[in-house]
């Protein structure tokens, strides 16, 4: 609040701007540019050479990001996925602090160490559903959903909290 006081101009999604106006003061409310999502358009597959094959047999679950406990769910969301017994469904695990090794099995869940930006990107393209965890941070939504939601691949959003920011932004997607 006490920044916005000393801004020119805010610039907030609508989103942001419904859940502000209602404690903001009238000064402030006039300085706010209210702006949207832009289209956001499916990305391509692109050849690269640390590409993860996944398992043409079985329903690919694929969580992208860093095992990050600060501000997300991981432990919980790890717990839920291991207690799926489901042998046709493997959740795959890509990014820091999943694992040790390049790969490691445990279950049904397959970890990998990071990778690059299009491994991520083909690997988001390829699954049958992504796996969002949500935030513990309940005024942060993570990038990585707006990523997820380009890909017109089904998400799985996994939240702790209903007061995890991910839930209005998924709301009306195919989740």
């Amino acid at each position: 609040h006490e920044i916005m006081e000393q801004c020119d101009n805010v610039v907030m999604t609508g989103l942001i701007y419904n859940d502000t106006k209602e404690w903001e003061t009238k000064e402030i409310l006039n300085k706010i540019t209210i702006v949207e999502f832009p289209k956001i358009e499916k990305p391509i597959m692109q050849p690269c050479d640390d590409d993860i094959v996944l398992d043409t047999t079985k329903i690919n679950v694929v969580c992208t990001g860093s095992k990050n406990e600060t501000v997300r769910n991981s432990e919980y969301t790890l717990k839920l996925c291991e207690r799926l017994k489901d042998e046709n469904v493997l959740f795959h695990f890509i990014g820091q602090g999943w694992c040790e090794a390049e790969r490691e099995t445990r279950g049904n869940c397959i970890f990998y160490k990071a990778r690059s930006h299009q491994a991520i990107r083909n690997l988001q393209l390829n699954a049958d559903f992504l796996l969002n965890i949500g935030n513990i941070v309940i005024n942060q939504v993570p990038s990585k959903v707006l990523e997820y939601i380009s890909t017109g691949t089904p998400i799985i959003n996994v939240a702790k909290s209903k007061a995890c920011p991910t839930l209005s932004l998924l709301h009306n997607y195919n989740v």
